[in-house]
This record gives C-alpha cells, structure tokens and sequence, in this order.
C-alpha cells in the first residue's frame, strides 16, 4: 500500500460517511477519500472500463445497505479483484459493536477483508488503533 493511500467509504448512512471521513482527514494518513451510498456504486467506482478514477488502496465497507449489500459486494469485488492487473485493494468492515449476525466471522472467507472497525470510532486515534496504525498525535 502507497505511503498516501487513497480510500473509498461505502456506506448508505450520510451521516456515518461523515464521520468516518472526517476522522480519516484528521490522521493525515490518507491523500483522498471517496464516497458512495452502497455496494451498486462500490463495484461502477472500481469498474476499470473507461473510468479516470484513482483506484482506492482500502475500502470502508458497511454491511447493511440497499441494493447491494456488503456481502453482495464482497462476492462481486472478489472477482473483480481476481483478473489480472486489477489493484490488490483492501476491504475494513464497518460492523456493529455486538456483531449479533457473525458479520466479522462471514467475512473472513474473503480475502480482501483485511480488518474490522466497529461503527463508529469517536476520535481519529480510535479509528487508526482499531485499523493498526497507531496515533500519536492528538485523539480529539
């Protein structure tokens, strides 16, 4: 993954997208941040036909959304992922603090899915703890 990776958010809650990008913003861990409302606009943002659009190093990937849903796109973006010369992107699971529904373990039969963030982090420390990258500048 580059020094400056690009991520792309995917969640249909505007104001979960928010946060998280905020948060993201304030690590200064990151060069851009993208976002979309599910996994149907996910999959047309990583389509490489025609598109002059940065592929992203990571993905924040809610599980509950319309249309296409986490899981739906997990399948879909596994084959994408498997053709030659497509981006090795990772995929961070936005899950609940209880994960009641196993998400975290259904997951794990992806191999894209490279961590988990509980939904949602409060500072930019938190979030950057919960992904491995440690902060050690100020947690608000």
């Amino acid at each position: 993954m580059p020094a400056m990776p690009h991520v792309l958010i995917v969640d249909d809650n505007e104001g979960d997208r928010y946060i998280l990008s905020r948060l993201l913003a304030k690590t200064g861990e990151y060069s851009s941040v993208a976002e979309v409302i599910d996994g149907q606009e996910a999959l047309e943002y990583m389509d490489p036909q025609g598109s002059s659009k940065t592929a992203p190093d990571l993905i924040f990937l809610d599980v509950n959304m319309p249309r296409v849903d986490g899981f739906e796109f997990l399948e879909r973006f596994e084959l994408q992922r498997s053709r030659p010369g497509a981006p090795d992107t990772g995929v961070i699971l936005l899950v609940s603090p209880h994960d009641p529904r196993g998400h975290r373990e259904r997951a794990l039969q992806f191999s894209s899915v490279v961590g988990f963030v509980t939904k949602m982090p409060t500072n930019s420390a938190d979030l950057l703890r919960q992904i491995g990258l440690g902060l050690s500048a100020d947690p608000s």
